[in-house]
C-alpha cells in the first residue's frame, strides 16, 4: 500500500475592501489577511509578522511564507495607515531545509 501526500502549493491571497473594514489592528486572527487567506485555504489562519500559519479541523497546521507586500500591509495597517485591496501569492514555507 502507498500514501501519497500533496505538499500545498502557492495560494493567491486577494484582500477586499470588506476584509479591511471587518479588521482589527495588531490582531493576528483578525486583520484582514486572515479571512483572505480563509477563502483560499481551508482552516483558522493566524497571521504573524511574517508567516501565516493555517489549522484545519483535524489539527494539521500549514504555514505560508508572507511576500513583502502582505509586510507592508499589516505594518500600514496596524500602524492605522490607510489600506487598499491588494492581491498576493503566498507560497508554503520552507522549514527544517526541506519544502513544506
Amino acid at each position: 500500500m502507498s500514501v501519497t501526500i500533496t505538499a500545498p502549493q502557492a495560494v493567491i491571497v486577494s484582500v477586499t475592501t470588506e476584509h479591511i473594514a471587518a479588521g482589527k489592528r495588531e490582531d493576528c486572527e483578525r486583520c484582514p489577511i486572515a479571512p483572505a487567506f480563509a477563502e483560499v485555504f481551508p482552516g483558522s489562519p493566524y497571521i504573524d509578522e511574517f508567516s501565516c500559519m493555517i489549522t484545519d479541523d483535524d489539527g494539521t497546521e500549514t504555514e505560508f511564507d508572507l511576500p513583502d507586500e502582505a509586510l507592508e500591509f499589516i505594518r500600514a495597517f496596524d500602524d492605522g495607515e490607510d489600506v487598499a485591496p491588494f492581491t498576493f501569492i503566498a507560497t508554503p514555507a520552507v522549514t527544517d531545509g526541506a519544502a513544506a
